[in-house]
């Protein structure tokens, strides 16, 4: 496995500090192309085996660090060990700064969001014309995006992150595919999301209702 510290190759116009050789020693496969010099050039190298072992220990820690979290996760504390390992070869880890928009009401929904770390809040347009009001808060641990995916239905409200969060998602297919035997939970949940956001809506009523009594 070879680091490139200077110059350019004649495959595929490689920037400088771009690695090499990669797919032969995670796959233990003949080398795929070749790669020739273009200049005089300087290479770091690593063998098989140092290769191998970084790679496999930080796969292992990043492993480790996903079981860790899963487990805190609530839907999941009844699922076997086996199951669990699955979920952690789906998920994919990605971080949004704070206000930004994880989810847009409205939008088609493809993505299952797990809260890894930082603070988000939901909020949902309760009557036409008006700004959205805030439903719901989400801390480590909590979890959001189900409902679009279990009733195929467009997005119910917005996710906005509160602070710098980190989230691990499942893809559609991996949340049927993997998520199948919470489904039923899944969909409690997200009908007590719906009481709440009902009682939200009928707060404001009320509040008209008192407001504008003579």
């Amino acid at each position: 496995f070879f680091f490139k510290q200077k110059t350019a190759y004649e495959i595929a116009q490689r920037l400088v500090g771009s690695e090499m050789c990669i797919r032969d020693r995670l796959y233990n496969a003949p080398r795929a192309a070749t790669i020739i010099a273009k200049t005089d050039s300087v290479l770091w190298s690593l063998d098989r085996s140092t290769f191998s072992n970084i790679v496999k220990d930080a796969a292992v820690k990043k492993r480790e660090q996903y079981e860790e979290f899963l487990k805190t996760v609530k839907i999941f504390s009844t699922i076997e060990t086996y199951e669990l390992t699955k979920i952690m070869d789906a998920v994919k880890q990605v971080e949004y700064p704070a206000g930004a928009e994880i989810i847009k009401e409205g939008e088609e929904g493809n993505i299952f969001f797990l809260l890894e770390a930082g603070e988000a809040y939901a909020t949902k347009t309760i009557e036409s014309g008006k700004p959205p009001k805030q439903v719901m808060e989400y801390q480590k641990g909590s979890y959001f995006g189900e409902l679009a995916l279990i009733k195929n239905t467009p997005r119910a409200a917005n996710v906005i992150a509160k602070t710098h969060v980190v989230c691990l998602t499942l893809d559609r297919h991996s949340f049927k595919r993997l998520l199948g035997p919470l489904d039923e939970l899944l969909k409690r949940n997200s009908e007590m999301y719906e009481k709440f956001a009902g009682k939200a809506a009928q707060l404001d009523y009320c509040l008209f209702l008192f407001c504008t009594m003579p």
